[in-house]
């Protein structure tokens, strides 16, 4: 082998790896691209199924078994009613959760849900809210309630976190 044919050799040996590592790179961007929508993708199907769960429990521990509440039966506060009613549970997780408002201020853990690598935190916040305006948080008990929802993954670190809310009302008679 000429020298002149040594040169060549190494010159497309330097090119074909200059064009394989620019390759690897556009790989390994699109891999990270993939994991990110992966894990938004999630944070969206969480939320959607938290929420079908909160919108099929009663609106409030008053209204489980009566059709006829006035404003200040309602609970004065959000959250978990421990104790609990006489006859029922502890209300500590998803399952023994009977009324919306006992997800106020409930922070789950999800390891590897829907067979999706990675742990995911949900966080609520539920607020009784200005039937005219339910961007405003109402000071007093209402028939309308809003539900707000941060989602994030945890393990491996995600960059956004999603936020999102949503309204329950109560149809009552007078």
């Amino acid at each position: 082998m000429s020298t002149g044919q040594v040169i060549l050799t190494v010159g497309a040996f330097m090119l074909l790896s200059t064009i394989l590592v620019s390759f690897y790179g556009l790989v390994a961007d699109s891999n990270r691209t993939i994991d990110s929508t992966q894990g938004d993708i999630t944070e969206v199907a969480l939320a959607i199924s938290f929420q079908e769960i909160i919108q099929g429990m009663a609106f409030d521990e008053a209204t489980g078994d009566s059709m006829r509440v006035q404003v200040s039966d309602l609970s004065s506060t959000l959250g978990p009613d421990n104790p609990p009613p006489s006859g029922e549970d502890n209300e500590t997780n998803l399952e023994t959760f009977d009324d919306i408002d006992d997800f106020n201020g409930y922070e789950i853990d999800q390891v590897n849900p829907g067979g999706v690598l990675g742990r995911y935190r949900t966080h609520f916040s539920v607020f009784y809210v200005n039937p005219s305006d339910i961007s405003q948080v109402s000071a007093g008990k209402t028939f309308v309630k809003r539900v707000d929802m941060r989602l994030w993954r945890v393990s491996p670190p995600g960059q956004d976190t999603l936020r999102t809310s949503f309204v329950v009302g109560y149809f009552h008679f007078d």
